[in-house]
Parts: structure tokens; C-alpha cells; sequence
């Protein structure tokens, strides 16, 4: 029996298969019905996004050429990370890829947004633009807030702290 691809789509194994040893075919030739559950049919963009995946996660060589483009990738993930609403743990596990606090100076920085600053993740508490004279290290605010001398004083930053504690 021939088990046939519709039009745009591929076969390929249905189980668990490296991508080296992954068959991608528009038709097999199978003997019982039992072979035919062993494919499954895929578009084929999803063939080019095996393939894509596998040049970033598998490469052949490790050169200046791939370096760049996961510095790349990197860049474009610390400039999305205010934008996924992530909760204080899990940005807390991710903290390295979180904007540099410095780098950022003349952005306008909205209140959840969260920085790293030297090792310190910091989250926007007061909407404002970065700058130089409201550095989240310099205000005693940042760490221990004192409520009774707080009237007056606005607070931009509040350090990110997770449920769990950091050892």
C-alpha cells in the first residue's frame, strides 16, 4: 500500500527519531497499516524549521560566523525580556539576559520593567527615563526600605526577589 503527503506537506517518521536519521518523503510505500502509523504527515515548513533548529542547536563547527548570530539571538532576547511577563522567579532564573541597567541610561523605563544591575535585578517601581543620578545601587532605598522616611521620596527601583531564597 502507498501512503501519499497532501499537497505542501511531508512524511516523516512518527516516533522519536534524530534529525540525521529523520526520513522526510512525499510518499512510502508500506505493507500493512500497522507501517503506516509509524509516519505522520508534517508541512513543510516544519522540515525547515527541523533544519533551522539544527544548525542553531547542533552546529558542525564552532566558528566567528555562528558566535555572531547567537550574540545575535542573545541581543534580541535581552532586548524582548520586559515584554514576556515573566513572575519574579522565573526572572530571577533568567536575570543574565535581562537589559544591563547601565546600557539602558536615556530609555524610558516603565514601572515591571526589570534591570541588571552589576549582579542585582532590579524592577521599575516609579515610570521614568534612565539616568545617571536615580542608579538603583546609590539609593539605600533599593534594599531596605525605611516606610516612616519614605513620604517624599520616590522610588524608581525595588530589588526583584523570588519565593525562593538565593543562596
Amino acid at each position: 500500500m502507498i501512503i501519499q503527503a497532501s499537497n505542501g506537506c511531508l512524511l516523516t517518521q512518527s516516533g522519536e527519531v534524530e534529525f540525521k536519521e529523520r526520513r522526510f518523503e512525499k510518499s512510502m510505500l508500506v505493507v500493512s497499516m500497522d507501517e503506516a502509523a509509524n509516519w505522520k504527515e508534517i508541512p513543510e515548513s516544519e522540515k525547515t524549521r527541523y533544519e533551522q533548529e539544527i544548525k542553531l542547536f547542533e552546529p558542525e563547527e564552532l566558528n566567528f560566523d555562528f558566535i555572531q548570530k547567537v550574540d545575535s539571538l542573545v541581543s534580541f532576547i535581552t532586548e524582548k525580556m520586559n515584554t514576556l511577563g515573566l513572575n519574579s522567579d522565573e526572572a530571577l532564573s533568567l536575570k543574565k539576559y535581562f537589559p544591563d541597567w547601565e546600557n539602558s541610561i536615556g530609555q524610558y523605563a516603565y514601572a515591571g520593567y526589570k534591570y541588571l544591575v552589576d549582579s542585582l535585578l532590579v524592577e521599575v517601581v516609579t515610570p521614568h527615563e534612565l539616568s545617571l543620578d536615580k542608579n538603583p545601587l546609590q539609593q539605600p532605598m533599593l534594599l531596605s526600605i525605611d516606610s516612616e522616611n519614605m513620604e517624599n521620596v520616590p522610588v524608581y527601583f525595588k530589588e526583584v526577589v523570588g519565593s525562593k531564597s538565593e543562596e
